[in-house]
C-alpha cells in the first residue's frame, strides 16, 4: 500500500492544503512520539488536534506544514 501523504520530497510534504490527517498518518513525517506531540500542543507549541469523536482527531495540514517550517518558533493561533 502506498503513502501518498509524505510524497518523495523529505524536506517538503506533499500534504494537501486544506486538509486534515489521523496521527497516524502524520507521525512519519513530524518524527515525535504522539505523547510529546501532545505535550507540545497543549503547551501551544505545536498544532492541536480537533476531535471528531471519542476515538478521532484530525490535525490540520495548514497547521502541521507550519509547524515543520519552524519548530522552535511555532505559536499556536488558538
Amino acid at each position: 500500500m502506498s503513502d501518498n501523504t509524505t510524497g518523495n520530497n523529505a524536506s517538503r510534504p506533499a500534504l494537501p492544503v486544506p486538509g486534515h490527517s489521523q496521527w497516524k498518518s502524520l507521525a512519519p513525517i513530524v518524527k515525535v512520539s504522539l505523547g510529546y506531540w501532545t505535550k507540545l500542543g497543549l503547551a501551544g507549541k505545536a498544532p492541536r488536534g480537533r476531535k471528531l469523536s471519542s476515538r478521532m482527531v484530525v490535525y490540520s495540514h495548514s497547521d502541521v506544514l507550519r509547524w515543520l517550517e519552524n519548530p522552535d518558533g511555532y505559536k499556536s493561533e488558538d
